[in-house]
């Protein structure tokens, strides 16, 4: 029986990390499905496997949108509106660039939380960010 959220909240994850980072990210992406929507930017062969086993809305990063968040002074043509967060593993918060791409997500999502999760991703990490599992006793 398919899985339907108890509430409507939409969140976006950006990772462009390796094939075996990315599948760290699902207990995450397990624990964002219970809430609402859940869109995977990723390269399109790690989003489309994400969707076929988690059933998120897959999204290639490779879109020009996507990649004009790195451009300083970026003004997005089109808004995405009603996300309530967006979480990136690809932008180091305390970089120059980090700042500009949260900057210009801030402007192609309005109103949503931008959180930015710099590195790679163990398991500990990933287990940490997708919170307790009580239907497994963690």
């Amino acid at each position: 029986m398919p899985h339907t959220p108890a509430a409507t909240q939409q969140s976006w994850v950006f990772h462009r990390g390796a094939l075996g980072d990315s599948v760290l990210l699902w207990p995450l992406l397990r624990s964002l499905l219970k809430r609402g929507q859940v869109t995977l930017v990723s390269h399109d062969s790690h989003a489309q496997l994400a969707h076929r086993w988690l059933k998120v809305t897959p999204l290639d990063a490779e879109q020009s949108r996507f990649s004009a968040l790195w451009t300083a002074g970026h003004a997005p043509a089109l808004l995405i509106t009603g996300v309530s967060q967006v979480i990136a593993f690809d932008a180091d918060p305390q970089s120059d660039a980090g700042g500009v791409w949260r900057d210009n997500a801030a402007k192609l999502f309005p109103g949503a939380s931008i959180e930015l999760h710099p590195g790679r991703t163990d398991r500990i990490a990933a287990l940490q960010l997708a919170g307790p599992r009580p239907d497994i006793g963690t």
